[in-house]
């Protein structure tokens, strides 16, 4: 099972492979191994780390990703594998030619599960969900009236208690926290896009050419409230200026790939981006054109 978010942060280490076995070393810890095939992500954060070409070329055969982080341990890169599934050539087809109107039929999808998933955030968050689940019914093709950004400016205001929250990646207080969950989350859900043939950067919805992974960023839109909830919990705990400690990111990582009900059953976050993203691939092909999202 691919479950083990491995972060390195603390102290330099040597990354290679030996075998099918990741290995990690440094002088506080010693040699630390873990089979390639239990590994969910590599994060690499501390800037004395180093790691071997032959170990990122393993580490993308066996559709790990390898999140790169910044001076101030924010994540900035992830490297994903160029193949990961024996249909890719023929998905990448159908993905690269499907319509619009498939497309704006399954972005209405998306944001009728993003809209739902931040109503009951807020329900279970404050008790009250301020018309976000009424606002979810209106959602059309397309999302012409941008219900999406409607229910964003009664969402966050609410969800942290501040009327004046508003979401801004550069800004140095809770953002940063979601900046670092959702590059997790954003990782899980690019891993399962490649491992069903697709490609990251073909988006339904978003659409720019800097960026990689516009796919990613349209199917994890449901499950980004389940890092709101845990920053704001970790907010009114240790308040709006926390700094990115160890047990802040351990917070956020346990809860990007946690277990969660899915349909009736527990599911990690690697399973049930799997699911969401085979049932994309299902509809692109011209199967079925419904997306599977869990209700967290």
């Amino acid at each position: 099972m691919h479950n083990r978010i491995i972060e390195f942060a603390q102290s330099p280490a040597y990354l290679h492979t030996r075998g099918e076995l990741f290995v990690a070393e440094n002088e506080e810890n010693g040699e630390m191994t873990v089979p390639i095939e239990e590994l969910g992500c590599i994060i690499i954060a501390h800037p004395q780390c180093r790691i071997t070409q032959s170990a990122l070329a393993k580490l993308a055969t066996g559709n790990v990703p390898v999140i790169a982080c910044n001076e101030k341990y924010m994540p900035v890169g992830v490297m994903m594998p160029l193949h990961a599934h024996t249909t890719h050539t023929e998905r990448l087809a159908a993905q690269s030619s499907a319509s619009q109107p498939l497309k704006k039929q399954l972005w209405k999808q998306v944001v009728q599960c993003k809209v739902l998933a931040q109503s009951r955030s807020l329900h279970e968050w404050t008790g009250n969900d301020k018309g976000l689940s009424h606002l979810a019914s209106e959602v059309r093709s397309g999302d012409p009236e941008n219900i999406e950004a409607q229910a964003a400016n009664r969402y966050w205001p609410t969800i942290f208690g501040d009327p004046d929250f508003r979401r801004n990646p550069d800004l140095d207080d809770q953002n940063k926290l979601l900046n670092y969950g959702y590059a997790i989350l954003r990782a899980i859900i690019t891993r399962a896009i490649c491992g069903v043939g697709l490609h990251p950067a073909l988006g339904l919805f978003h659409h720019n050419k800097y960026n990689p992974y516009c796919l990613a960023d349209d199917l994890m839109e449901p499950y980004r409230p389940l890092i709101d909830k845990q920053v704001a919990s970790i907010i009114v705990k240790e308040g709006d200026t926390v700094d990115l400690l160890p047990h802040i990111k351990q917070r956020l990582i346990a809860t990007a790939s946690g277990r969660y009900d899915f349909h009736g059953e527990q599911r990690t976050m690697f399973d049930i981006a799997v699911q969401t993203s085979r049932s994309l691939a299902t509809a692109i092909m011209g199967g079925e054109k419904k997306l599977i999202f869990a209700e967290l």
